[in-house]
C-alpha cells in the first residue's frame, strides 16, 4: 500500500513538472514582448512593443545616464511615429528619448499610443530637437512624474506647445525645462493642474527665452524652490512677469544671474533692471520704498516708452535706461500736447529697434501738428499695433507728409480712427490695404483737408460696418479719385456712404483696388527687382522671387507685383548666349535680359590614376558613375546626410538628385566631389 502510494506521488510529480516544462517551452517559443524601435532608410523611426523584433532594431533605453543610445541614427531621424503596439507598453522614464534628434520635424501618433501614466522622469526628452517647430502634449498624462529638467532645453524653432494635459504636483525639478526655446512667444501656464508647490529647483527654467515679452506665473508656487539662479537670464525681449499670492523666494538660496539681460523688464511701477540680478528684487514692485521687477496679477503693467529729441529728429525708444530730457509717450486725450515746445522743430521720426517690444494701447496724437515733419523711418518695421484701439488724429497736421507707411499697422482691435490723416495735405497717395476695420466706430474727418490726395488703395479687410460716425470723412478731397474715376467733387457725399473700391457708376466708391491701376494713367511699367537671369542650356526659365512696378502719370509707383503675374515669352532653353525676352502685364511691355550657357560636365575631382576605370561627373540634375556593374556608391551632402546608396546597374550610371548643391560621391573607399544644378 506505501509502495502504491510513493509510485503515484512520484507518477503526478514527474507528470507536473512535464505540463511546467511544456508551458515554459510554449512561452520561450512566442516570445516576451519588448519595445523597441526601427528606424527606415527614409529617416522614420517607428516604436513598436512586441515579440517580433528585428535584427539591427533598437532597444529603448530608460536608463536615465545613459542618454547616447540612438547616437548612430539621431542625426538621420526626420520623423518619428508610435505604432500602435506601442500603447500596450507603459515606461517608467522617457528621460532623453528625443535627445539631439536635430533633423526631427514631425511625431505622429505619440497622443494616442504613448501611454506616460506610470512615467517618473522626462528630463531631457525633446532636448535639442532643433527643427521640431510644433508639439502636441495633450495626450501626456504626467500626475507621477518628478523630473522635467531639460525637457524642451534648446528646441531653438519650436513656436507653439502645448501643456494643457499637464498635471505637476509631484514634480521636484523644473531647471532648464524652457531653456534656449529661442521661438517660444508665449507659454500657457493658466491650466490648474500646472502645479509647482514640491518644485525645489527652477534653475535657468527660462533662461535664452529670447522671443518671450511675458509671463505669467501667476499659479505659481514657488515657496519650495530653493535654486532659482539664472531662471530668466537671456530673455532679451521680456517686458513684465506676473505672479500671485504664492510667489515667494523665502527659500532660495540660489539666485546669481537670476536676471541678467533683463533690459526691457520692468516691475509694475516702473523698476527697471539695474544692479540687483539675483532674488533681491524678484518681488512685486512696490515704488522706490521697495523696488521689485515682477507685477501682481491684475495690476497696470508699466510701459517704458519714451522720445529723445536732438537737432531736430524724434527719437522713439522702448528700454530701461532713460538718459535725462526724455519724453513720455501720452496716450490720453487731454495729453494730446505732450510735445506742444518742440513739435515745430521736429523734421524727422525715428523708431528705435527696441520699440518694437512695446505695445501700446493708443497711438492718439502722436505727431498732432508736427508741420515740419518729411520723414519717418522704422515705423512699418518697430511700432507693435496689435494692441491698439484708439489712432484718432495720429497724424493730423502733417502737412509736409509726402508719404506716410502704414503697411505694418495690425489695427483688428482699433475703435477710432477719427481725423486720422486730417490736413496731410502733401500726401497724393496712402496705401492702407492691410488695414481691418471690422471694428472701428468713427471715421469722421478721417482723409478731411487733404487737397491732393489722388488716390486710397485698400483692400477685402476694409469695411465700415459698425461706423456710427463718418461725417466729413473726405473733407475738401477734391483732387481724390476712385479706380473708375467716381470723385467726391461729383458726388458732393463726404460721408463714409462712399468709402468703398470704386466699380463705375453702377456702384461707385472713392477707393481703389490694391494692385489694381488707379484712375491716374499708367504711362509704363518696369522690373524692379530681377529674376534669376543665368540659365544652362536645357534648364527652364523661372521668374521666381522676380517683381515689376507701374509707373502712373501722376508720378506714382504701384505695390509690387509678382513678375509671374506678367506674360513673358519669348525664351529659348536650346539657344546658347543672351537672349531678351518680352514681359507683357495690362498692356504694357518691358524687357528682361537673361544668359543661357552651354551644359558642361562639372569635372571630378582629383582622380587618383589608380582610379581611372571609374570616372564621376554631374549634369543638370543628375549625378553620372561610370564603373563596373555591382560597385557599391554612397552619396552625401556637405551636411553628411546620406543623400543615396546602391549598387551601380551598369558600366555608366545616371542618379537623378532633386536639389542642387555640391555633394560627395564615395566609391570604393575613395571620395569625389561634384556640383549639381
Amino acid at each position: 500500500m506505501s509502495h502504491n502510494f510513493t509510485y503515484n506521488t512520484m507518477k503526478k510529480k514527474l507528470f507536473t513538472s512535464l505540463i511546467l516544462i511544456l508551458l515554459s517551452f510554449t512561452t520561450f517559443a512566442q516570445g516576451v514582448k519588448e519595445p523597441y524601435v526601427v528606424v527606415d532608410k527614409d529617416g522614420t523611426a517607428t516604436f513598436y512593443y512586441g515579440t517580433n523584433k528585428p535584427e539591427g532594431a533598437l532597444p529603448i533605453q530608460t536608463n536615465i545616464d545613459i542618454v547616447d543610445w540612438t547616437e548612430d541614427v539621431r542625426g538621420s531621424v526626420i520623423k518619428v511615429d508610435f505604432d500602435d503596439s506601442f500603447k500596450e507598453y507603459k515606461p517608467t522614464s522617457c528621460a532623453y528619448w528625443f535627445y539631439y534628434f536635430r533633423n526631427l520635424t514631425e511625431i505622429s501618433g505619440m497622443k494616442d499610443n504613448l501611454n506616460t501614466e506610470n512615467v517618473t522622469n522626462m528630463g531631457g526628452m525633446f532636448k535639442a530637437c532643433v527643427s521640431l517647430q510644433n508639439l502636441d502634449l495633450s495626450g501626456f498624462n504626467t500626475a507621477n512624474v518628478q523630473y522635467m529638467f531639460e525637457m524642451f532645453a534648446y528646441c531653438h524653432n519650436l513656436k507653439t506647445l502645448n501643456l494643457l494635459s499637464f498635471r505637476t504636483s509631484n514634480v521636484i525639478n523644473m531647471s532648464q525645462m524652457f531653456a534656449g526655446c529661442y521661438n517660444l512667444t508665449s507659454i500657457d501656464f493658466s491650466q490648474s493642474g500646472f502645479n509647482t508647490s514640491k518644485v525645489t529647483i527652477m534653475h535657468e527654467m527660462f533662461s535664452s527665452c529670447r522671443s518671450l515679452s511675458y509671463l505669467d506665473l501667476s499659479g505659481f508656487n514657488t515657496k519650495s524652490v530653493e535654486d532659482m539662479a539664472m531662471m530668466f537670464q537671456s530673455c532679451y525681449h521680456l517686458k513684465y512677469i506676473l505672479v500671485g499670492d504664492d510667489w515667494s523666494t523665502d527659500a532660495v538660496t540660489k539666485s546669481e544671474s537670476m536676471f541678467a539681460l533683463n533690459d526691457l523688464l520692468f516691475g509694475e511701477k516702473g523698476t527697471g533692471p539695474g544692479t540687483y540680478n539675483d532674488a533681491t528684487y524678484a518681488k512685486v514692485d512696490g515704488g522706490k520704498d521697495d523696488p521689485g521687477y515682477l507685477t501682481k496679477k491684475g495690476s497696470v503693467v508699466y510701459d517704458p516708452a519714451y522720445a529723445i529729441v536732438k537737432d531736430g529728429t524724434a527719437t522713439f525708444y522702448f528700454g530701461a535706461y532713460k538718459p535725462n530730457g526724455t519724453l513720455p509717450l501720452r496716450t490720453e486725450e487731454n495729453d494730446k500736447n505732450w510735445t506742444s515746445a518742440i513739435y515745430s522743430t521736429i523734421t524727422k521720426v525715428v523708431f528705435d529697434e527696441s520699440f518694437k517690444s512695446f505695445k501700446p494701447y493708443k497711438t492718439s496724437y502722436w505727431f498732432e501738428g508736427f508741420d515740419q515733419l518729411t520723414e519717418i523711418v522704422g515705423m512699418k518695421e518697430n511700432l507693435n499695433t496689435s494692441d491698439v484701439v484708439y489712432m484718432n488724429s495720429m497724424f493730423h497736421f502733417c502737412d509736409k507728409l509726402t508719404s506716410i507707411d502704414v503697411r505694418g499697422f495690425n489695427t483688428e482691435k482699433v475703435e477710432d480712427m477719427s481725423f486720422m490723416f486730417y490736413g496731410c495735405n502733401s500726401l497724393k497717395s496712402i496705401i492702407i490695404s492691410n488695414f481691418n476695420t471690422a471694428n472701428v466706430t468713427k471715421m469722421q474727418y478721417m482723409f478731411g483737408d487733404c487737397n491732393n490726395l489722388r488716390s486710397i488703395y485698400v483692400d477685402k479687410d476694409w469695411s465700415t460696418a459698425s461706423v456710427t460716425k463718418s461725417n466729413d470723412m473726405f473733407y475738401e478731397c477734391n483732387n481724390l479719385y476712385g479706380g473708375k474715376g467716381t470723385s467726391p467733387k461729383n458726388l458732393d457725399v463726404y460721408d463714409a456712404t462712399y468709402a468703398k473700391i470704386d466699380e463705375g457708376e453702377e456702384n461707385p466708391g472713392y477707393f481703389t483696388q490694391l494692385y489694381q491701376p488707379a484712375y491716374s494713367l499708367v504711362v509704363s511699367i518696369e522690373i524692379s527687382k530681377l529674376p534669376k537671369t543665368e540659365y544652362t542650356e536645357g534648364e527652364n526659365f523661372s521668374a521666381v522671387d522676380g517683381y515689376l512696378v507701374m509707373n502712373y502719370d501722376n508720378g506714382n509707383r504701384s505695390e509690387k507685383i509678382l513678375l509671374s503675374e506678367a506674360t513673358i515669352t519669348g525664351y529659348d532653353k536650346t539657344k546658347i548666349g543672351e537672349q531678351i525676352l518680352k514681359v507683357e502685364y495690362n498692356g504694357f511691355e518691358t524687357e528682361l535680359k537673361v544668359t543661357v550657357k552651354a551644359n558642361q560636365p562639372t569635372p571630378v575631382s582629383s582622380i587618383s590614376a589608380t582610379q581611372s576605370s571609374i570616372k564621376v561627373w554631374s549634369s543638370l540634375h543628375s549625378i553620372f558613375i561610370e564603373s563596373v556593374p555591382d560597385t557599391k556608391y554612397t552619396i552625401i551632402d556637405l551636411n553628411g546626410r546620406t543623400i543615396k546608396s546602391a549598387t551601380t546597374k551598369s558600366t555608366k550610371d545616371e542618379i537623378s538628385i532633386d536639389k542642387s548643391g555640391v555633394f560627395v560621391v564615395v566609391i570604393n573607399g575613395e571620395s569625389f566631389k561634384v556640383a549639381v544644378q
